[in-house]
């Protein structure tokens, strides 16, 4: 969902997609080595509290950067069908 959603948004969109996918790789490589890391010195039960931070944190995140988007197409919407009645009138 989010390499679609990067490369719906905006302009120079294969960009977008190659930096959505660069952090996707990057997470699925480093994730699991941070975790044991993390388990090794801390234990497993304080090391699964840093996932559970990340999901706390993307939660609003996530919902405020759905209304950005919303917002912005809204506004692309309204200033396209203005554009248009210019020029047809």
């Amino acid at each position: 969902m989010s390499i679609s959603a990067a490369g719906a948004s905006g302009p120079d969109q294969p960009r977008r997609i190659a930096i959505a996918s660069m952090i996707g790789y990057v997470a699925l490589l480093s994730g699991p080595p941070a975790l044991g890391f993390a388990g090794e010195h801390w234990g497993l039960r304080a090391a699964l509290l840093v996932p559970l931070a990340v999901l706390v944190l993307a939660i609003p995140a996530s919902r405020a950067a759905r209304n950005r988007t919303a917002r912005e197409s809204r506004e692309t919407v309204i200033s396209t069908s203005r554009a248009g009645r210019r020029r047809s009138g």
